[in-house]
């Protein structure tokens, strides 16, 4: 009788145990989903940040011209200044991965905006004076 009972009792546990990792798990998933959007969303201003020191740095060797445009594409990029391709001979200097697809966009009045950056299943856009916006794809 004994033994049936401890059989029982490590079921119900096993099965309480069960239940709960079946409830946590979506949770998790949505915690884990969160940081990550978030994490994207700060490399994703940081590589803004870097385009506009690029800008910077070829302006003073070579006279770059508007819009100075950074196309990404599976983890390459283009440089254009108005409509010339690869006018400048600087490399951006960025630590995290950069987008799959994209771009980056400077303006003549210094504002700066971003397409469609694309970190695997995340996509980060920012239009003109405002804050970078990442979501789900």
């Amino acid at each position: 009788m004994e033994r049936n009972e401890k059989i029982w009792e490590s079921v119900i546990v096993i099965v309480l145990i069960g239940i709960i990792i079946c409830l946590l798990t979506p949770i998790v998933q949505a915690i884990i989903f969160t940081s990550k959007v978030s994490s994207t969303e700060t490399s994703a201003e940081n590589l803004v940040n870097t385009v506009e020191i690029l800008y910077a740095k070829a302006n003073m060797s070579t006279q770059v011209s508007f819009p100075f445009i950074v196309i990404f594409d599976k983890g390459n990029y283009t440089i254009y200044s108005q409509t010339e391709k690869n006018i400048i001979n600087e490399t951006i200097n960025f630590e995290g991965k950069l987008p799959e697809a994209g771009a980056i966009i400077m303006y003549n009045d210094g504002t700066m905006s971003a397409s469609n950056l694309t970190f695997g299943d995340v996509i980060c856009n920012q239009r003109p004076n405002n804050n970078m916006k990442c979501k789900r794809s």
